[in-house]
């Protein structure tokens, strides 16, 4: 059973395991009886929070300490420094670090999805710790599909587009990327699409050339085909506190196409990577370099498609789903035989 706010970012269900609660902002003591009561009732031997927060874990823990169970601290990024990157008042980046801390030392167990995230745990709790980054849905994103425009070397984004520092590595290279692809006789031209949500109308504005187009949002079950249309996939963003701890499945689904993919070296992305021998890692803070990079994957497709077929296997051998829900099975069965002990 799953319980999820009743409306918020990542839209709604129709599956009749999850329960939604109302989490309006306004009334935290309504939604935290609302929460607590509906626990009462399920009774919950495991009860897994994800995010340290006011929201999730305060609730859990206070279940535990009334009616007992076990909890799993599902850290999927490490919140403290996803507050200070969004700008967040002191009081709550004070607050989500102690809230972190405390959910890392009263958890029976922890899910990380970045394995940067161990640096910051300490290290008694080391142990109860279980990597389980993002993943793919092999079945919509593994199949292979040929580009849609040989005459038109295009390169592609698939994120949201609401921070500056999303883009910013790509708009900054654009002028040398113009420059570079210019060399190359293999393409009459090239663009760059940022497929995803953000002030669209001001980007247009700021963002006039013919070479780069928004899109905008696209359902996820259509994602696979934005990028198919593509020869090159984008996972360039700056280096911000909040991704180097942080699992971006993006990178996952891209690896799962087998196109090339040019990629900040930031947290985790060059161990995900193959240390750079399943995609290009760059400096986001270089734009020579990025547009250079890009002009080589143009110049040399036989490398590129070696290093895409090589992510394609990382993704199919080590991130699946299912792969990773097995890890997630096992933590679970552990802490039931543990109970019946």
């Amino acid at each position: 059973m799953a319980v999820f706010p009743k409306s918020d970012h990542y839209g709604t269900t129709d599956r009749e395991d999850v329960v939604r609660v109302d989490a309006n902002r306004g009334n935290y003591l309504a939604y935290l009886r609302e929460l607590l009561r509906y626990l009462r009732v399920a009774s919950p031997e495991i009860i897994v929070f994800g995010k340290a927060s006011p929201y999730s874990f305060v609730p859990a823990l206070l279940y535990r300490m009334v009616r007992g169970g076990q909890l799993v601290f599902d850290c999927d990024e490490w919140d403290p420094a996803t507050v200070v990157d969004a700008d967040a008042p002191l009081l709550k980046t004070l607050a989500y670090r102690t809230l972190t801390a405390c959910a890392a030392r009263m958890a029976d167990a922890i899910l990380v999805s970045n394995e940067n995230i161990l640096e910051k745990l300490p290290d008694q709790v080391h142990p109860q710790c279980t990597y389980t980054p993002n993943g793919v849905n092999w079945e919509q994103f593994g199949e292979t599909v040929e580009s849609s425009s040989p005459n038109k070397f295009t390169l592609t984004y698939v994120g949201s587009l609401h921070k500056d520092e999303q883009i910013r590595p790509v708009l900054n290279a654009l002028p040398y990327v113009k420059d570079e692809l210019a060399t190359v006789d293999r393409f009459e031209d090239f663009r760059i699409r940022f497929v995803g949500p953000g002030n669209l109308d001001a980007l247009r504005a700021r963002v006039q050339s013919k070479h780069v187009e928004f899109p905008g949002p696209v359902p996820h079950k259509e994602v696979s085909e934005q990028l198919a249309r593509s020869n090159v996939l984008l996972a360039l963003f700056g280096d911000m506190a909040s991704l180097r701890y942080a699992s971006n499945m993006k990178l996952f689904e891209y690896m799962a196409t087998g196109r090339p993919i040019v990629a900040s070296d930031v947290g985790e992305v060059r161990r995900i990577l193959g240390n750079g021998q399943a995609g290009y890692l760059v400096d986001p803070s270089n734009p020579r370099e990025i547009a250079s990079t890009i002009a080589k994957i143009a110049r040399s497709p036989e490398e590129a498609e070696k290093k895409g077929q090589r992510a394609r296997k990382r993704a199919h051998d080590h991130y699946r789903w299912e792969l990773l829900a097995r890890r997630v099975r096992t933590v679970v069965e552990d802490l039931l035989g543990d109970s019946d002990s």
